[in-house]
């Protein structure tokens, strides 16, 4: 994916700066520019992306090693060895958090890709978003379901066309740094 169809920018930091005449005044809301990154997929009820329950992918280990064992590690998840499934959607241990993605155009999202191929998503629950596969709780509190925005774990953005993991290159153990 290249670009799409933007939402609207974060309150606390998507707004004119200066005055620019007839295309926007100080203080008016732009637009997200692209995605925010990875977040961990809940499995258990939501909880806000602001709060310090969700960790960051920095601040969690990506692989972990016993001499040169790899006990464990996030790129296994996404693409592992032949043979074996991987987490991906609603299985996903990390997604990306899309929701600077607006289905502006009656209820879908174009989507440009870097093949120049356009795709529209559709947003079939009127959120707002186009979910990559977050375990949402439909039956959580309003409020709960307000803070994230998501109103259920349909997914709307395929795996199979929408890549919304973390790593798109294989991680290999190597002995040797040259």
């Amino acid at each position: 994916m290249v670009s799409f169809d933007a939402n609207v920018g974060d309150t606390n930091e998507a707004a004119l700066k200066a005055d620019l005449g007839k295309y926007g005044v100080t203080g008016d809301r732009t637009c997200e520019s692209y995605s925010d990154g990875p977040v961990k997929n809940p499995s258990t009820p939501w909880t806000d992306w602001a709060s310090n329950k969700w960790d960051a992918l920095a601040v969690e280990p990506v692989m972990q090693l016993t001499g040169t064992t790899i006990t464990y590690s996030l790129y296994a998840a996404e693409q592992p060895a032949p043979g074996m499934t991987a987490q991906v959607g609603n299985a996903a241990l990390h997604l990306q958090d899309y929701r600077d993605m607006a289905a502006v155009h009656a209820g879908q999202c174009n989507v440009l890709f870097a093949d120049g191929s356009i795709r529209s998503f559709r947003d079939t629950n009127g959120d707002g978003y186009l979910n990559p596969g977050f375990n949402i709780d439909a039956t959580a509190a309003p409020a709960a379901l307000d803070a994230v925005g998501y109103r259920d774990a349909r997914v709307e953005l395929p795996p199979e066309l929408v890549f919304s993991g973390v790593f798109i290159e294989k991680q290999t153990l190597k002995g040797k740094l040259d």
